[in-house]
């Protein structure tokens, strides 16, 4: 007997909230254009993958996964980490944008960390003003580094959220963080 395998069997099941799904979207979107985005900026040499170190604090368990590995494998969360360091920032940017970018990063690159890794969460478990502020930090960012596709892709998606947010919703039930 055949046996139909299911898509979601090795990698993480189907969102079931409304929230869940446009969350990762958001992160699955994103990603590509800061990644993009960090291609332009970032040096060459940040994405030469390099021999594993023996010891220091890049092989440490809890350092920072852009001191570990290549650019080329980091996430969208990882990529927020290096462009929100105050001493990455052109110095063009304009300063309210600046401010705006460099003032609770924690929240944002949470908020682009995907469920079920460290930090991350379900969309559902994020408030509205999460949201309203990790999208208007990712507003910042497309000014400071002056990206048309992340302004754009932002524009983009008001509308969606807009809806998603309209619609009456109750929890799935589907646990904590």
């Amino acid at each position: 007997m055949e046996v139909d395998e299911d898509v979601y069997s090795s990698r993480d099941p189907p969102p079931q909230h409304l929230l869940d799904d446009l969350h990762e979207q958001v992160l699955l979107h994103f990603e590509i254009l800061l990644r993009e985005l960090l291609r332009r900026v970032a040096p060459p040499s940040l994405f030469v993958t390099q021999p594993p170190l023996s010891g220091g604090s890049a092989s440490s368990i809890y350092a920072s996964p852009i001191s570990s590995k290549p650019a080329h494998e980091w996430e969208a969360c990882d990529v927020l980490e290096y462009l929100c360091d105050r001493r990455r920032v052109p110095r063009e940017a304009d300063p309210a944008d600046v401010t705006a970018l460099l003032s609770e990063t924690q929240r944002l690159t949470d908020f682009m960390t995907r469920r079920y890794r460290a930090r991350g969460r379900s969309g559902q478990h994020w408030a509205r003003a999460d949201w309203v502020l990790c999208l208007s930090k990712l507003g910042a960012v497309a000014r400071v580094y002056k990206d048309e596709a992340l302004a754009n892709s932002l524009m983009q998606l008001e509308p969606q959220f807009e809806l998603v947010f309209s619609m009456p919703m109750r929890p799935t039930g589907t646990g904590y963080f």
